[in-house]
């Protein structure tokens, strides 16, 4: 992972790729192992997760900016258009619990 103060999200994917957590569970292995060992299958899978990553922040403009609603994600906190001017503002309103899960640095 490289030196950075702030993480995107091309480091997060990756992070997710290298070191995955729930992954073995959702390939469908019984013991810790993904099964992602060779660098093919490790780019598969970071092609599939950036595919899910940039559907959920498009669906999450569209809802924001183009229609105007609140999008809600339970655990993890709320997105909202600020205001009704036109250079389009998001605010994030995190969840408690998201809040306590993690060890969070705020500017």
């Amino acid at each position: 992972m490289p030196n950075k103060q702030r993480l995107d999200e091309k480091d997060l994917l990756k992070m997710c790729v290298d070191n995955p957590k729930y992954l073995s569970k959702a390939l469908g292995h019984q013991d810790d192992t993904t099964g992602l060992v060779t660098l093919e299958e490790k780019r598969e899978m970071l092609s599939y997760f950036y595919k899910s990553w940039s559907g959920l922040t498009k669906y999450i403009y569209r809802q924001c900016a183009e229609y105007g609603k609140v999008v809600d994600f339970p655990l993890v906190g709320k997105f909202h258009r600020r205001g009704q001017d036109d250079d389009c503002k998001f605010v994030f309103v995190p969840h408690i619990d998201f809040i306590a899960s993690g060890k969070f640095q705020f500017p």
